[in-house]
C-alpha cells in the first residue's frame, strides 16, 4: 500500500499455497489364497488425488478384539507400521506378509512433497487358513 502525489493505490498479490494430496477412499480389503505357502491380503483405493507422489500402506499387527457388544469391533493397540510404499496412480497392494487366521487392520494415505492426506478409514481383514 502506497500513496503517491494524492493517489490511494493499494496492490494485491497473489500466491500460490501447495497443496497436500486428496484422502484416498477405501475400495476392498479383501484375503485370498495366493499359490504360494503364504496366505496373502488384497487391499485396493480410489485414487482421490491428482499430485501423490506416493501411496503409504500401513498395518498394525497387534489388535484388540472387543466382543461385548452385539457388533463386534476391532481396534489398534500396538504400532502402526509402513508395510509398503507404491508410486502415484497405484490403487492395489498385496501384502504376502501376513500370518493365516491372525487379523490385521490396515489403513493408506496418500503423499507428496507438501505433505499427506488423512488416512482412509481402516480396514480390517483376517489373513485366511492354507
Amino acid at each position: 500500500m502506497s500513496r503517491t502525489g494524492g493517489t490511494y493505490v493499494e496492490t494485491y498479490g497473489t500466491s500460490s499455497v501447495p497443496a497436500q494430496p486428496l484422502q484416498p477412499e477405501p475400495q476392498a480389503a479383501m484375503a485370498e489364497l495366493s499359490t504360494t505357502s503364504r496366505s496373502s491380503v488384497q487391499l485396493a483405493w480410489k485414487d482421490n488425488s491428482n499430485n501423490e507422489t506416493s501411496f503409504v500402506i500401513e498395518r498394525c499387527d497387534q489388535i484388540l478384539k472387543d466382543t461385548r457388544s452385539a457388533e463386534m469391533t476391532v481396534s489398534c493397540r500396538g504400532a502402526w507400521k509402513t508395510v509398503a510404499t507404491v508410486g502415484a496412480s497405484v490403487t492395489t497392494y498385496v501384502d504376502d506378509t501376513v500370518t493365516a487366521n491372525q487379523t490385521y487392520i490396515y489403513r493408506v494415505k496418500a503423499t507428496n512433497q507438501f505433505g499427506s492426506s488423512a488416512y482412509t478409514p481402516e480396514a480390517v481383514i483376517t489373513a485366511p487358513v492354507k
